[in-house]
Order: structure tokens, then C-alpha cells, then sequence
């Protein structure tokens, strides 16, 4: 018989103990997404680092952005933080990327891998997902993929219970001043946090959603099939 458990999410995971790399396609879009999932990580000690693809230029001042980002990620207790300054808006499925992308992650040598997902609207967005996804199966990581939502609500198969760390999640979003006078997303992405956490029990109050892939469900599948 049919039951929502089919469809829907009703456990908290905790990712905690992993070696994180996050790929954001633009200064703000990792805090947005995976603020809280960040500061969890952190506050369990495990390594993270921020890796933002674009320069961020369609969206004001990219050294003023870079500096947001530096300011955001202190509050999330991230140090490790690169910049790709690919032009914004320019983001897409090229060789050279790929590979600068695949030193990153041989470099660094994460278990955990969060981008946002191939549902996004943003063609930044949708590439990044692209990028990740071809890096992973061309170059053969063996490492769990986490795509994360910011524009395009994602069907998650994982719920992270950021209650915990939502006050440092909105100061770390309120420190992209340039982006919030443009349009205060801020409250717009908590109330998605707030609904996230519709299925978990108490005391969960705000979530954020994941749909998280192991490295044979990533090569069982196609991109076009996401």
C-alpha cells in the first residue's frame, strides 16, 4: 500500500565525519544552499573547503563579492576558500574546466562533494552540476555527491537538521550585503529551510535538502536522466 514514506523524508541524517569540498557557481549560492550543512561539518571538525567557480560579476562588484565571500565563510568557520573567477554567466561543460576541477578534487581528495543540483534554473547553477557530474565519471571519483538546492526546490532523499547552526547560517548570508539589497533572500531561503524540516520530528525546526548520490549511483546513471 502506498504511504508517503515513499516519497517523502522523515529522518535527520548527519554527514558529519567526512572530508568536504562544496562548489559553489557564485560567492553566496554554498551559504544559501548548505550554510548550515557547512557549519556542521565545521563544528564536528571535519575539513571543508569552498570552491567558487564564477567570478560573480553580473551581480556587482566580483572583488567586493570575493570579499563577502571571505567574511561569509569566517562566520561558517571556513578558511579554505578558491576562487575559479570563470566570467559570471559563462559557466559551461568545457575540457579545461573539467580538468581544472579534477586537480582540485585529486588535490584535495574529498569524500564528500556538494554542488548545486541539475534541476536549477540558473545556467551557472546547472553547469556546475554538469561539471561535477562529468569529473566524476570521466576521471573515476570514488566519492559521494550531495546536490544542494538555491533557486529550484529539489525531490530530496536526505534531510540535514541545521537548527543548531540557522543564526550563524543567516549572519553568514547577511554578510552578502550587495546581493540582499538586491533581493533579500535571505528570509526567502530560511522559510525553505523552515518548511524543509516539515517531516522531522522535534526539536527540528529548520533543514536543509540534499539529494545525495554513492559513487555506483553515479555511475549507473546518466546526466540527462537526473
Amino acid at each position: 500500500m502506498y504511504t508517503e514514506k515513499d516519497i517523502m523524508v522523515y529522518k535527520d541524517s548527519q554527514p558529519w565525519g567526512e572530508r568536504v569540498l562544496v562548489f559553489s557557481p557564485h560567492p553566496d549560492d554554498e551559504t544559501l544552499g548548505v550554510g548550515g550543512i557547512i557549519s556542521g561539518h565545521r563544528e564536528h571538525d571535519d575539513p571543508v573547503k569552498v570552491v567558487v567557480l564564477t567570478d560573480g560579476s553580473k551581480g556587482g562588484d566580483k572583488e567586493e563579492r570575493k570579499k563577502e565571500a571571505y567574511e561569509a565563510m569566517a562566520i561558517l568557520g571556513v578558511k579554505d576558500i578558491e576562487f575559479l573567477n570563470i566570467p559570471d554567466r559563462e559557466l559551461s561543460l568545457e575540457d579545461k574546466i573539467i580538468e581544472i576541477v579534477d586537480k582540485i578534487v585529486q588535490d584535495y581528495k574529498p569524500t564528500l562533494i556538494y554542488t548545486p543540483s541539475p534541476t536549477e534554473g540558473h545556467p551557472d547553477h546547472k553547469a556546475s552540476a554538469h561539471i561535477i557530474w562529468e569529473g566524476a565519471n570521466r576521471f573515476n571519483w570514488n566519492i559521494k555527491l550531495a546536490f544542494y538546492e538555491v533557486g529550484v526546490s529539489i525531490k530530496p532523499n536526505t534531510l540535514v537538521d541545521i537548527t543548531p547552526w540557522i543564526k550563524k547560517k543567516e549572519m553568514a548570508i547577511n554578510a552578502y550585503k550587495s546581493q540582499m539589497k538586491q533581493n533579500p533572500l535571505g528570509e526567502k531561503i530560511l522559510g525553505l529551510n523552515r518548511f524543509r524540516s516539515l517531516t522531522l520530528p522535534p526539536p527540528s525546526q529548520y533543514a536543509e535538502a540534499l539529494w545525495v548520490l554513492l559513487p555506483h549511483e553515479i555511475k549507473s546513471n546518466t546526466f540527462s536522466s537526473l
